[in-house]
């Protein structure tokens, strides 16, 4: 899931942040909305930082029709039961990607015009065209003291413990009730800093986490039981995962199939979640996971699997799971559900199936939701107005579900009614059990498998007290900025 290693984040977050920003004249650009009744106003915007420019956009009221039904309306008033008066300001929610293009609907349309008539505000969108690009804007633009926005829509990767640090957000607890039940409260303690929320992160959207992949077609060629019927006897551990993978790695022909297809991701979810090995360290009210002794377990079965038991086609740990899939001849690969259309193209939907990871022994099936997206106020806009643009981003965000349904969701990723079932309930468990994990933990997270410092002839202990010694080196590092 990450992007980038401890050391490029320090330096993104460094005056050299600024390159991000200012290196080029281009203009980001905003993608139009496919639908709706509203037309898009183009206005360019300064950033100030080096000539950077974002594109704001807003709806032109005049051609939205603002009835909504009851199921829609605004409330006149908020939870606060307060009102606001803005006084016809400009409000900025600064994002990311293309979500204007398929958010914008005409009911969010209409939603936006009676937003912006209940708080008597104009409201306005900066589109940077990735999280990567618009966290590089919206660093640049606090550590230069201009105003990026008001609200704005985060990476919960780049939003951890770190931006607050950096005083780039206000702290939402002290004018927005973030134990709504209408809020994530698994994320909200996740991303909690010296016991303040900075980020909400919102219920009434589904994440999807990442899954065990397998090839239906090879399991059925070598007749050995698929993944999903073990986790129906109670009986995928990862000693049968170990099993099955073997049985599956075998030439036919002139065709060399392998069980399982490893990669950074899974080297990390046998570590964090399948063994359970994290220990979460603290200094000064800032949080860090890192690793245990169960996480070395984890990394040592995922450095078995290539190394002693040489089930895994690659070492290549960069490629994705549905990578390996695609090329027809890795029985099973650990890959975010999003990319499950691309094995699907490669190999058929019906031959594409997912169910959990293994378990140990005595642990429990455990889906990973480990990245989501959270929104805040940034700490720069106006003070006085933070609890109107908390109120404003509560409307937002709830009650509107007009995003799909879960099964509707879940059905595009999965190539059967079985993978589907099992899908929502890893969603449904991932999104309550959720482990955010940030970025400048890259260091400590992706302990690479590749490196033969795991082995049968390594003291695992020896090799833990390394590891954990170089992970200090990168948490007082991370403490010192």
């Amino acid at each position: 899931m990450k992007k980038s290693s401890f050391v490029k984040l320090i330096a993104l977050i460094s005056a050299g942040v600024l390159f991000l920003a200012g290196c080029g004249q281009k203009t980001v650009e905003v993608t139009e909305w496919e639908e709706g009744e509203g037309t898009v106003e183009q206005v360019q915007h300064s950033s100030g930082t080096q000539g950077s420019t974002s594109t704001l956009t807003s709806i032109d009221k005049n051609t939205v029709n603002l009835s909504l039904s009851d199921k829609d309306t605004v409330d006149k008033t908020t939870a606060t039961g307060k009102t606001y008066d803005l006084k016809g300001a400009e409000v900025i929610y600064a994002t990311y990607g293309e979500e204007k293009s398929t958010d914008m609907t005409t009911n969010e349309g209409k939603m936006i015009a009676a937003i912006e008539k209940k708080y008597n505000c104009v409201l306005k969108y900066r589109v940077a065209a990735s999280s990567m690009a618009h966290y590089g804007e919206l660093a640049a633009a606090a550590q230069s003291g201009q105003h990026f926005g008001d609200i704005a829509r985060q990476s919960t990767g780049y939003g951890h413990t770190i931006q607050p640090r950096m005083g780039y957000w206000a702290p939402l607890s002290d004018f927005l009730d973030t134990s709504e039940p209408i809020f994530n409260q698994f994320a909200r303690k996740e991303l909690q800093y010296n016991g303040k929320d900075y980020f909400i992160v919102m219920t009434n959207r589904w994440y999807t986490p990442a899954a065990l992949f397998f090839n239906k077609a090879i399991f059925n060629k070598f007749k050995v039981p698929t993944p999903d019927t073990y986790v129906d006897s109670n009986t995928w551990t990862v000693e049968t995962f170990l099993e099955v993978a073997r049985k599956l790695t075998k030439k036919d022909g002139d065709t060399q199939y392998y069980g399982f297809g490893v990669n950074n991701g899974a080297i990390t979810v046998f570590a964090e979640n399948v063994f359970g090995g994290q220990e979460i360290i603290e200094k000064d009210g800032k949080k860090i996971y890192a690793p245990d002794q169960k996480y070395l377990e984890g990394i040592q079965f995922a450095s078995d699997l290539v190394w002693k038991y040489e089930v895994c086609n690659s070492t290549d740990l960069s490629k994705r799971g549905d990578v390996y899939l695609s090329t027809g001849t890795v029985a099973m690969s650990y890959a975010a559900v999003r990319y499950s259309d691309e094995a699907m193209s490669a190999i058929g939907p019906e031959n594409l199936g997912l169910t959990w990871m293994p378990r140990t022994a005595n642990g429990t099936h455990k889906a990973v939701v480990d990245e989501t997206t959270c929104y805040g106020i940034l700490s720069a806009s106006e003070k006085e107005n933070w609890e109107a643009y908390g109120q404003i981003l509560r409307d937002l965000k709830y009650p509107y579900r007009w995003c799909s349904t879960l099964e509707q969701q879940c059905e595009a990723y999965a190539g059967d009614e079985k993978s589907l079932q099992t899908l929502m309930e890893m969603t449904k468990n991932g999104n309550e059990n959720m482990h955010l994990t940030p970025i400048y933990a890259d260091d400590i997270r992706k302990v690479q498998v590749s490196c033969k410092g795991v082995d049968t002839k390594t003291s695992p202990q020896a090799y833990f007290d390394s590891v954990k010694a170089g992970c200090q080196l990168v948490l007082d590092e991370f403490w010192q900025q």
